[in-house]
């Protein structure tokens, strides 16, 4: 948010509303996200919303410094629309890994190492990759909008 903030024209307040706006529609959308996904399968829509997220990442990057508050806000409940669609199958999906002697502990285990290992591991990984020749030439502007 203080990306976002530091523009001319985005005060803190109008920032968090669109946030915030979004948000109240990801949280609307998470029962139909659960439906979904006992519809066609935990597996197929935590892919679905995997992949979107993928595709989605960078178009947001590049929309959120280009456009005014009604962007910020399409453009954030749109890949959070993406995100919901992966996270609201895992509780469902995520133990049926496992089979019921090891569910629990299987299930507990690999959610938790993930986001560990995913939260620690992004900003180290980010920070060395922009100190390395990768971060030159076409790549740059993609690194210098995730880094922010």
């Amino acid at each position: 948010m203080s990306h976002i903030t530091g523009r001319p024209g985005f005060t803190r307040g109008g920032t968090l509303l669109c946030i915030m706006a979004a948000m109240a529609v990801m949280a609307a959308a998470t029962p139909l996200a659960a439906t979904l996904g006992d519809r066609y399968g935990g597996r197929r829509l935590s892919i679905v919303g995997c992949v979107a997220m993928g595709v989605l990442t960078v178009p947001y990057l590049v929309l959120l410094h280009r456009g005014g508050l009604p962007t910020v806000w399409a453009c954030t409940t749109v890949l959070l629309l993406a995100l919901i669609t992966m996270l609201g199958v895992q509780g469902m999906y995520i133990p049926e890994l496992f089979e019921p002697r090891l569910r629990t502990s299987g299930t507990a285990i690999s959610y938790n190492l993930g986001a560990v290992l995913g939260g620690a591991l992004t900003p180290l990984i980010n920070s060395r990759l922009s100190q390395t020749r990768a971060c030159r030439g076409p790549w740059r502007r993609i690194w210098w909008a995730c880094a922010r």
